[in-house]
């Protein structure tokens, strides 16, 4: 009976990534801004996830991008001293957001998660969300002024 539950449990898995894979990916992307890294940062998730048998695959996806902001957060706590590169992109001025505000902006601005949605990843109340993302909309308007 145990194998069964583990098959179920690493189906559910695969299920959830084949399905999610463009989303977990852009998310990870956005946040560490190097692909081997953000290969890296889902890999950390998924294997630190207990393993769920009966969650459907966008529930599991957002387990996983939870994960992945509590493990984004915990070693990327310092505010990037300064990105190379074209400074006018606006992916290279987002790689320089303090990481609390990075996460807010990319979760609702550039992947489009709801509110709720975003609320319920980050594990903070609305007001903290909203302080954020206004924050780091905020501080990319102040930085396309003074590339622009």
């Amino acid at each position: 009976m145990e194998g069964v539950r583990e098959m179920c449990a690493k189906q559910s898995m695969i299920d959830c990534l084949n399905e999610n894979s463009a989303l977990l990916y852009n998310a990870a992307f956005r946040l560490v801004g190097q692909d081997s890294l953000a290969v890296e940062l889902i890999s950390k998730a998924v294997g630190g996830l207990m393993p769920v048998q009966d969650m459907a695959p966008k529930d599991l996806a957002r387990e996983i991008l939870k994960k992945m902001c509590r493990i984004y957060l915990q070693f990327y706590q310092e505010e990037p001293k300064g990105v190379k590169g074209n400074p006018r992109q606006v992916d290279t001025l987002l790689m320089m957001l303090p990481p609390k505000e990075k996460l807010a902006l990319v979760l609702y601005d550039v992947l489009k998660l709801s509110r709720a949605e975003v609320i319920q990843i980050l594990g903070e109340p609305e007001e903290a969300f909203q302080a954020r993302l206004s924050r780091g909309r905020n501080m990319m308007k102040d930085s396309l002024k003074l590339v622009g």
